[in-house]
């Protein structure tokens, strides 16, 4: 066999690895991913939203009666941080959109809001950025609390 036909043969086996690899992590990451679908949900401060109501003594929201009880609504995750303090920040991961449902993909975990598709982490008073990826803040609302009565002002 010649030198030349040594190298093509061995220049061909290497491509043909090459592709191999490539591909099973093309498989590998789409597989990864596919767990991070995008979320779209309307904006909760479009033109004729009105402020959201959320009564801690219904089933649906009595979680957050409690420090620490978070619930997802419409496009913002509600967190009780003390008896007379809750935030209410975006429900959109601002790296690449991922849901930050705390009670599905997004986790609390002491005073952050993690993303679970990459990891970023933000500050769940006031959602600015703690950890990356991220590199914006999440929205914030203002809550008011009144009794059992917690009301988003969507602004």
């Amino acid at each position: 066999m010649k030198n030349s036909e040594l190298f093509d043969s061995a220049r061909r086996e290497f491509i043909v690895k090459g592709l191999g690899v490539a591909g099973g992590l093309v498989l590998a990451s789409s597989t990864f991913f596919s767990a991070c679908e995008f979320t779209e949900f309307k904006s909760p401060s479009e033109p004729g939203e009105t402020n959201l109501v959320l009564d801690t003594t219904t089933e649906q929201y009595n979680v957050l009666a409690a420090p620490g009880g978070a619930v997802a609504v419409a496009g913002v995750v509600v967190i009780r941080l003390s008896p007379d303090r809750a935030s209410a920040l975006s429900r959109i991961c601002t790296h690449q959109g991922c849901d930050l449902d705390p009670n599905d993909n997004g986790s609390i975990v002491g005073d952050r809001l993690r993303c679970g598709c990459h990891g970023s982490e933000f500050n769940t008073g006031n959602g600015d950025v703690l950890k990356g990826p991220a590199q914006v803040g999440l929205r914030s609302y203002p809550v008011e609390i009144r009794g059992n009565v917690l009301t988003v002002i969507m602004e």
